[in-house]
């Protein structure tokens, strides 16, 4: 081969590297382009709480490529607020169990550098499903992150509360800010598995007067305050409370357990027995007052 075509045939090769290069510069751009304009697409979508237009979209997209850990997160994201909002029980299953696996996916992503943002997400997702290890598990992770994180603190106390873990309810007290809204909650739910009962009334009383009456633990500690009344034995008014309670919610069945046993300690069975029954027409299979009917 002539010296010639060698360099002709060197010149070509030598071209067809550029052009590949070029090729790849230009593809890789492209898809940068076109992943950056999902992306600010998705963010734009949860911003303004179009979540379902948010959920099928990252759906599709994740059909194309399932392990995009901006489709897990958003589409976990999204999943998790259809779910928060849905009132058909089973459709709420469905998508707060796409939140769980789509989240849980991309924690094996980000092992080392966790959000605090998409394992607080993860942890709601498992404590509106009544799954409470796992919520505590995650939402104990988001913590780790993000200490002072008022909503992750009130889960955390909604908990720690529900499976009685008295240690880390005063341990959440650290991670407030002193007489916080919230310190007076896990303040007085502290007090009251210490059975310090005229302490956690207090408490609570504080509380109540400081939060929202729309906030669900707001609802939580008149409850605890007619139940303290009650085991005080200032059952007047503790029925004064609790009659407040189901004029404004009639099916209250916490309230209405507790209303059948004040008035089995001031001598009126018949009207405690009325009231779990009142239970059992809203819940049939409620123990506690299946129990109290059949010990009265």
């Amino acid at each position: 081969m002539s010296k010639g075509m060698k360099r002709f045939f060197l010149f070509l090769l030598l071209l067809a590297c550029i052009l590949a290069v070029v090729f790849f510069f230009v593809r890789r751009g492209f898809f940068s382009f076109r992943q950056f304009s999902i992306t600010g697409t998705m963010v734009e979508l949860w911003n303004s709480e179009q979540y379902e237009e948010l959920y099928l979209q990252t759906k599709e997209l994740l059909s194309e490529n399932a392990f995009d850990k901006t489709y897990l997160k958003f589409f976990g994201y999204s999943s998790y607020a259809l779910g928060y909002w849905q009132p058909d029980e089973n459709e709420r299953e469905r998508f707060l169990n796409d939140a769980i696996i789509s989240l849980r996916r991309l924690s094996l992503f980000e092992k080392n550098t966790i959000s605090s943002n998409y394992a607080f997400i993860l942890g709601k997702a498992y404590f509106h499903s009544n799954q409470y290890e796992k919520s505590i598990e995650y939402l104990e992770q988001a913590q780790e992150v993000d200490r002072y994180n008022p909503g992750i603190n009130e889960y955390l106390i909604t908990l720690y509360d529900a499976t009685t873990q008295v240690g880390k309810l005063e341990s959440v007290l650290d991670n407030l800010y002193g007489e916080s809204k919230l310190s007076e909650y896990a303040r007085a739910r502290v007090y009251m598995m210490k059975k310090e009962y005229a302490r956690a009334n207090e408490a609570f009383s504080k509380f109540i007067s400081k939060y929202d009456s729309s906030n669900r633990l707001v609802y939580q500690s008149i409850i605890q305050q007619a139940r303290i009344l009650y085991v005080m034995e200032e059952f007047d008014s503790a029925l004064d409370v609790l009659h407040q309670v189901t004029d404004d919610n009639p099916a209250d069945i916490s309230a209405l357990n507790l209303l059948g046993d004040v008035y089995l300690s001031v001598g009126d069975e018949q009207l405690a027995r009325f009231y779990w029954r009142e239970v059992l027409t809203i819940s049939p299979e409620n123990q506690e007052a299946i129990s109290k009917l059949r010990g009265t």
